[in-house]
Formats: C-alpha cells, structure tokens, sequence
C-alpha cells in the first residue's frame, strides 16, 4: 500500500515517540516510506524547539530525519507571512 503514497505528514508529537520512549516499527516505517521513494514532513505545533533541534532529537533516537523535513509552528507562520 505504500506504493500509493506521494506523501506521508506526522505529527511529531505522540506519533514518533511516547514520554521520550520511540514507538516500535516506527523507525522501519520511516525508511521503508523513504525507500519507497515517498516523501515524509514530521509536524509539531511546538514553538519552543527549533525544527533543526526537533531533527537532531529524532537523529538521537534513530530516524534518518533532514532538518528540512520538520516543520514547526514558527517556520509555517514564516512562510505565511512571507
């Protein structure tokens, strides 16, 4: 079923991990969608990490994650107003 996906979005928040503890199969999921060619954003609403500090946190925990990937609330409002 994956093969029908251009896209997938998460929420980082409650998806990935749980009480700082990482979801099992959840870092397979990332990169079988990833070597499936789909392509993956991970959200948070949260404007007290920056999405470069987001990407390093799931970088500790084992995700192949680009800052790039991450969109938090201040960088969507940046490209908003922008």
């Amino acid at each position: 079923m994956i093969e029908h996906f251009d896209g997938v979005i998460f929420d980082l928040d409650g998806v990935f991990e749980y009480q700082k503890r990482v979801y099992p199969g959840a870092v397979q999921l990332m990169d079988r969608l990833r070597s499936h060619g789909t392509s993956v954003r991970i959200l948070t609403n949260s404007t007290l990490k920056s999405r470069d500090t987001a990407a390093s946190k799931l970088r500790a925990r084992g995700y192949a994650v680009q800052d790039e990937q991450v969109i938090n609330a201040s960088y969507a409002t940046a490209q908003y107003l922008r």
